[in-house]
């Protein structure tokens, strides 16, 4: 990609030559066939540049809600195996092998899923200084009513003990074998509206400092008369600008999370706080990501780039293959050179093949064989990808 300096005056001539410093400024990013052109609006102090960065994090972070993310992609993925379950019941009288193999899997994503959504929060909310004592023990009173709910006490043991739960039909639905108050889809979509109101209540502890934060990041953004506005850093060498680093001032995370809470505010009936749930989801930008022709995004839970400007080759990703659940992951036969889908892996431990430097897949592991994990993980820990 060409990258373009194009300041109202210049930045450096040739008498700065040998003088290298480090700029901190807000300006515009524009792009056109020919590249991306840069200009600067102002020039910043270091530590009010930092301030920024970490207020701009703030909004980001309280925007996505990834973990949420990963929670709903859970329960639509165990929604769509109980919608096979019922087929097969209905016609053959059992699950097939492969829909067998994935419960187990597909219901422990969810719950893990759910797990993750509720430690993270409440550990956001309790490293909070600026929070008030109020705004605390309303969302510890939520996370308490859900952990206490009978969904959620149902969901966690059935998953405990996955490997031996049964599927049966009654009433044309399906239920976990035992349990026939509530069907196994109205329990995991119990589990997802406990969860959204544990975000709902995260989401209000934080509403007074994100209008705050909010504010000061538009009054920056108007500056920027040329370009998206963002935050640049860069270095000024003996030949020019160089190391340069560009993060967005996120105004459309802003104008997402106005929507939510003027809707949420608004909302009358549990399905209108979900619509404006699903609207903010739908605001943020989604991670593509895939091995091959399998889709594994949902199960990313960290990496990034290593260089300035994002680059698969040096990028590296975090996978939690819980998360997962019973998505097929690739297999790459190294000797005939094709490659052929597998059903759902039956453990979490996974390596990665190489290929003339490259990973070409995942490949779950056989029964009976040891554990290979990634380079630089323990055991338990996220998989590690790494382009090469």
């Amino acid at each position: 990609m060409l990258l373009t300096i194009a300041p109202p005056g210049h930045w450096y001539n040739g008498a700065m030559a040998g003088n290298e410093r480090r700029v901190w400024t807000v300006g515009g990013l524009s792009r056109d066939d020919a590249g991306s052109t840069v200009t600067k609006a102002r020039e910043l102090p270091e530590d009010e540049f930092a301030e920024l960065e970490r207020k701009i994090a703030f909004v980001v972070d309280l925007a996505s809600q990834s973990d949420y993310g990963r929670l709903l992609a859970a329960v639509r993925r165990f929604d769509a195996l109980l919608a096979t379950a019922r087929r097969e019941l209905e016609t053959e009288g059992r699950l097939s092998p492969g829909s067998a193999a994935a419960l187990p899997l597909d219901l422990a994503a969810v719950t893990e899923a759910a797990r993750r959504l509720e430690a993270a929060l409440a550990e956001k909310i309790d490293a909070a200084a600026d929070l008030t004592q109020q705004l605390v023990a309303a969302f510890h009173g939520v996370r308490h009513g859900m952990r206490a709910s009978g969904s959620c006490l149902v969901a966690y043991e059935m998953a405990r003990r996955a490997s031996q739960v049964r599927l049966i039909l009654r009433d044309g639905a399906v239920h976990f074998e035992g349990r026939a108050r509530r069907s196994a889809h109205e329990i995991a979509s119990a589990l997802l509206g406990l969860s959204f109101s544990l975000v709902g209540a995260y989401l209000n502890a934080f509403h007074e400092r994100f209008e705050e934060v909010a504010t000061e990041l538009e009054r920056e953004a108007a500056a920027v008369t040329d370009g998206s506005p963002c935050l640049i850093s860069y270095r000024i060498g003996t030949s020019g600008p160089e190391q340069i680093q560009l993060k967005n001032i996120p105004l459309e995370e802003i104008a997402a999370l106005r929507r939510f809470y003027a809707e949420a505010s608004a909302a009358q009936q549990p399905e209108e706080l979900v619509h404006a749930a699903l609207g903010l989801a739908g605001a943020n930008l989604r991670t593509d990501l895939q091995v091959g022709d399998v889709d594994i995004a949902d199960g990313l839970v960290g990496g990034g780039g290593t260089e300035g400007i994002n680059e698969l080759p040096t990028a590296k990703l975090e996978l939690d293959l819980q998360l997962l659940g019973s998505t097929p992951l690739l297999r790459t036969d190294d000797r005939r050179g094709d490659r052929r889908r597998r059903g759902p892996a039956r453990r979490r431990e996974h390596r990665l093949e190489r290929s003339g430097g490259r990973e070409r897949g995942l490949r779950p592991l056989e029964p009976g064989r040891p554990a290979q994990p990634v380079p630089g993980s323990a055991a338990g820990e996220p998989v590690c990808l790494r382009s090469m």
